[in-house]
């Protein structure tokens, strides 16, 4: 995170780095929120699904709206990244699939659908937490 704000030199060579620095910072951030919605979740005693009780703070509440909301937008940004950017992606894979190719277009077409999910769950994640938040739960 600190090398995508700037803050901090990428470490040997800046051409080593296949991404922009906004995207670094993305994939940073991702991993940051990440572990501050787990601290809030244990901070705030969530509940098996991760729900804070209703008597929380209103802050911690509007905290977690909003890492969440940034949480989802990082993913969505990345994987809009890779499927839009121009010139080729390069690609491995963890296991062995003889029957996908992982040539560019399938690796764009791949993150754009995943960055179109990420998007509809931000929106999805936006609005729901906007009502409890308002109050306009219909639960």
């Amino acid at each position: 995170m600190l090398i995508g704000a700037g803050i901090v030199a990428v470490p040997g060579d800046p051409r080593s780095l296949h991404a922009p620095l906004w995207v670094v910072l993305a994939a940073g951030l991702a991993f940051f929120l990440a572990g501050c919605a787990a601290l809030m979740q244990t901070l705030g005693r969530a509940g098996e699904s991760g729900e804070l009780p209703p008597d929380s703070p209103r802050w911690l509440l509007t905290v977690q709206y909003l890492a969440g909301i940034a949480l989802f937008a990082s993913f969505a940004l990345i994987g809009s990244w890779a499927a839009l950017s121009d010139g080729p992606i390069r690609l491995s894979r963890g296991f062995s699939m003889p029957a996908i190719a992982t040539d560019s277009s399938t690796g764009r077409i791949a993150f754009g659908i995943g960055a179109m999910i990420a998007w509809v769950c931000m929106l999805a994640y936006a609005v729901t937490g906007w009502r409890k938040l308002t109050g306009h739960d219909k639960a």
